[in-house]
């Protein structure tokens, strides 16, 4: 067993919240853990005094309810604590969830949007475990966790309909940009960005994603044979001197190699 946080009773991570353009919405945040924590909503216009960043610590045992109308275009945000000097231990543990936020700029075009269906969210990030099973959350001279997760899974699969598929992904890592595309190198297109929908989408087989950012891809599966594989990697090797994640250290991850600076 592994300890972990999570959200409104998960083990690990918490519920996709869906909201629209122009709603306005009240957040009950309970601090049920017994250290202080914040939440933040990432890529949210609002207000500071709602934004939830590491000015605003809630002490365990402790209700925080922020309101704020939703201004942000259709597309993938996500929440997730934000204390200072400690959003990389919480954020390691388990901590955040998606949120996606529709408008009708994007209701009208024909996407893929049955949730789980033909429209999955994914959340890659990684974890390094200690004695005991316990995750390492001093971030050794590597600086990456040496086993990959797709929304806190490790070796992630999932069976997908012979057709379009849209896929909202989150890189969730500490340091590790990600490479991103499929093994067969196919062409994809990237519909939205941190921003929202791009004007037109763009066909790309590999797209770059670094920590915090998100994107949506959609991908056709159409031509593929029923009960065929296809694996979405990152094709991190090679890559310029400085790109965060190029693997290559000879010392193998211990957790206890020594600290880096970090920031999320």
């Amino acid at each position: 067993m592994t300890n972990t946080y999570g959200y409104n009773g998960n083990s690990f991570w918490g519920p996709t919240l869906i909201m629209n353009k122009g709603d306005n919405v009240q957040m009950n945040v309970t601090n049920n853990l017994i250290n202080t924590t914040t939440v933040h909503w990432h890529g949210f216009h609002i207000p500071a005094v709602m934004d939830g960043g590491p000015h605003q610590k809630k002490a365990p045992g402790t209700t925080w309810s922020p309101y704020f109308q939703v201004k942000n275009n259709a597309g993938l945000y996500w929440y997730h604590p934000h204390l200072h000097e400690k959003t990389f231990d919480q954020i390691t543990m388990g901590a955040g969830g998606l949120i996606i936020v529709k408008d009708p700029i994007e209701t009208a075009l024909a996407l893929p949007r049955t949730y789980g269906i033909d429209d999955f969210p994914l959340v890659f990030t990684s974890r390094r475990f200690l004695s005991g099973n316990q995750f390492s959350k001093t971030i050794a001279l590597d600086n990456y966790g040496d086993y990959a997760m797709a929304n806190g899974t490790m070796n992630a699969q999932v069976n997908m309909p012979k057709q379009q598929v849209r896929l909202r992904i989150l890189n969730a890592e500490i340091q590790r940009g990600l490479n991103i595309g499929f093994s067969d190198n196919r062409t994809f297109y990237v519909i939205t960005n941190d921003g929202g929908l791009l004007n037109a989408p763009v066909a790309v087989t590999r797209v770059v994603l670094m920590p915090g950012e998100r994107i949506e891809l959609m991908v056709n599966l159409g031509n593929d044979a029923v009960d065929a594989s296809l694996d979405l990697k990152a094709f991190n090797s090679g890559q310029a001197f400085g790109f965060p994640g190029q693997e290559g250290n000879p010392t193998q991850p211990t957790g206890n190699a020594g600290l880096a600076s970090h920031h999320y």
